[in-house]
């Protein structure tokens, strides 16, 4: 079981994904936006972060480089819909800056969980 931190402005996405990752047995905390997340990130400490990269205020290339800085090891998913660009431009750049695993809008359960479980040590 991992300690996952899912950061996502889209409360439904959040949803969804907390209700994926506690069906497969790990343990789901959630974050906003990006300023919360390094908060949150710092108090929970969490094994995995999953984090939209397309986010007001705070984008996820962003959220990804303060947590980097905060703890380098920490396993990262990056997920996006696109936007006015194709997701996979965003997801890219975000492996660039850290990113373990990417996965574009809309994706199917089996494969967020392959992705976590891939990142568990």
């Amino acid at each position: 079981m991992a300690t996952i931190l899912v950061i996502d402005d889209e409360a439904a996405m959040r949803r969804m994904i907390v209700r994926i990752l506690t069906g497969a047995g790990h343990r789901v905390v959630e974050a906003a936006d990006g300023y919360i997340a390094v908060d949150t990130f710092r108090r929970e400490n969490p094994d995995i972060i999953i984090v939209d990269i397309l986010m007001p205020d705070r984008d996820g290339i962003e959220t990804i480089q303060k947590i980097r800085a905060v703890r380098g090891d920490v396993g990262i998913i990056a997920i996006s819909g696109g936007g006015i660009v194709e997701p996979m431009f965003y997801l890219d750049l975000a492996e660039k800056f850290g990113a373990h695993h990417h996965l574009a809008k809309p994706f199917k359960p089996k494969e967020l969980i392959e992705a976590v479980e891939s990142l568990c040590f």
